[in-house]
């Protein structure tokens, strides 16, 4: 499907309809978080989108109006699809608790079904790890306001007191996180952030495989791969301490509230110094506990 709200409209509620008819299709499976309005078969839908599970009172960061004008739509075509929705799956029980809450859903009409790591996380994995000579940070994750990266210029501002050679990969530009970069110069740490823009899977996994702890102070997550990834890989989590990641990591992490900067430095120090030794390890044991591949996901669906 084209992006754009218009071929979607075209495609869930034309182009979908008429498949259904020529297949004789017996159910609808829809994996982009809205669906076709009334199908004439059982519909599965998959909610992968955050901010349709969230309320605006539950959000904690800024949205812009362009951004809280799309979200109005989305929820005005989520809510005239609900009664032609069979059942609903999201990846983890803090959506599921949220998107039912905030949609009067029965509990039981919603399912969760976890995602599952790609093969090159498993081979990373695999080979283990071997950290850079040169210490540094790293937080895969896109530019989206929620993903938080304002709070690292002071968290890095705290840890190169201690630590003057400490730096921190990111996998965005400078300009598309402008808060962080304004942040980063006030305050003098804006030459020890390294910005790599959008990586390959492959390159991403060589980032992380290297670095001495994944620093993820994201507000909001449907399921949260970089978890997931960074405990596959035995690299010490370092989270803000929001319920899903908590669903991830359980205790196999280090939290801090996610705006504040004293202690998210104060744990990045305890890494560095190395008064976490187990911390990886207890990641990698995490992971093996809680993992799905493809198989078993498919299973569950």
């Amino acid at each position: 499907v084209r992006s754009g709200l218009l071929p979607k409209l075209l495609a869930d509620n034309v182009s979908v309809r008429a498949h259904l008819r020529r297949l004789d299709a017996a159910c609808l499976f829809s994996l982009g978080d809205t669906g076709t309005i009334a199908p004439p078969v059982p519909h599965l839908l998959l909610v992968q989108q955050a901010f349709l599970a969230y309320t605006s009172e539950d959000l904690d960061f800024p949205l812009t109006a362009a951004f809280r004008a799309k979200l109005t739509l989305m929820s005005k075509y989520f809510q005239a699809g609900l009664p032609g929705v069979t059942h609903f799956t999201v990846q983890t029980e803090d959506m599921k608790r949220r998107l039912a809450a905030r949609w009067g859903l029965s509990s039981d009409r919603v399912s969760v079904v976890p995602s599952a790591v790609d093969d090159i996380v498993l081979e990373f994995a695999q080979r283990g790890r071997s950290p850079a000579s040169e210490p540094y940070l790293c937080y895969l994750a896109s530019a989206s306001l929620h993903k938080n990266h304002e709070v690292l210029a002071p968290v890095l501002a705290r840890v190169r007191r201690h630590s003057p050679r400490v730096t921190c990969h990111l996998t965005v530009r400078p300009e598309e996180v402008p808060a962080l970069s304004a942040a980063a110069r006030r305050l003098g740490v804006f030459e020890a952030f390294v910005f790599h823009g959008a990586l390959s899977r492959r390159a991403s996994m060589e980032l992380l495989a290297g670095a001495r702890a994944a620093i993820i102070p994201s507000k909001l997550e449907s399921f949260g791969l970089p978890y997931y990834e960074a405990l596959a890989l035995g690299v010490p989590v370092i989270a803000a301490d929001r319920p899903f990641a908590r669903e991830a990591c359980g205790d196999a992490a280090l939290y801090a509230g996610a705006d504040d900067a004293a202690s998210f430095a104060e744990h990045v120090g305890a890494v560095l110094d190395g008064k976490c030794a187990t911390l990886g390890s207890s990641g990698q044991e995490r992971f093996r506990c809680v993992r799905q591949d493809w198989h078993q996901v498919g299973e569950r669906y």
